[in-house]
């Protein structure tokens, strides 16, 4: 009994002795394996793998525990869901926003304008109302889409405004919302960080690709106006 105790006391010790900031490095018969590092009653570890060996040390501790690391995932991304719904609600002000602008233009395709942009918010509406009032019943493959399919709405209905009402004089107006989009995809959407990182990537060869165009479209009427004065 008393050899037991003092070993428990030197266990004690032990441990003491390791303790830094609140994080204890725990001794492990192991020697293969990662230190581990207890914060309360979690056991955490250090990653240097993937993406992650990019980051400072402080951002590169992990759970040890592969079933608690999937426990908190799984309640990061039921939590995340929620922020779905903002992402969702700036997409619809936006598509109000831009059907509003374009009933005080004169344009000879306005009806087919307004008709576009107003599909496109009605989607977003539905996306809406199924996040907002019907997540209980939504199946789970369902969130795996929503984020990307939500993603996809927004930079459409961007893309179909600056298109609709000119792409010679609207190329500059895409930045800044692209600049929203790219923010919120961190923010709201419930994806990993190298799947943000993809979308935003892809929306930026996207708007490379539409000032490209919109420049060559700038030269080419540029060049019949001058045409056009020159034979005036």
């Amino acid at each position: 009994m008393a050899t037991h105790q003092t070993k428990s006391d030197g266990e004690l010790n032990k441990e003491s002795n390791s303790v830094t900031n609140g994080i204890r490095l725990l001794e492990l018969p192991d020697a293969d394996r990662k230190p581990e590092l207890r914060r309360d009653v979690t056991n955490l570890s250090i990653d240097q793998t993937g993406l992650q060996a990019l980051l400072p040390s402080c951002m590169q501790v992990t759970f040890a525990d592969r079933d608690v690391e999937a426990l908190y995932k799984s309640y990061y991304y039921k939590e995340r869901r929620r922020d779905l719904q903002c992402f969702l609600m700036i997409a619809l002000f936006f598509a109000v926003f831009a059907i509003i602008l374009q009933c005080f233009q004169q344009s000879d395709y306005l009806v087919t304008k307004i008709l576009i942009l107003a599909v496109i918010g009605l989607v977003n509406t539905v996306v809406l109302v199924l996040c907002r009032f019907f997540h209980h019943r939504l199946p789970s493959f369902t969130w795996f889409i929503l984020p990307y399919i939500t993603w996809f709405l927004y930079y459409l209905q961007v893309v179909c405004d600056g298109l609709l009402n000119n792409v010679s004089s609207k190329s500059g107006d895409f930045l800044p919302w692209f600049l929203l989009g790219t923010y919120m995809t961190y923010v709201f959407l419930p994806l990993r960080v190298q799947y943000c990182l993809l979308l935003n990537v892809v929306a930026l060869g996207g708007h490379v690709i539409i000032a490209a165009v919109a420049a060559q479209f700038n030269d080419h009427v540029a060049n019949e106006v001058g045409i056009i004065k020159k034979e005036v």
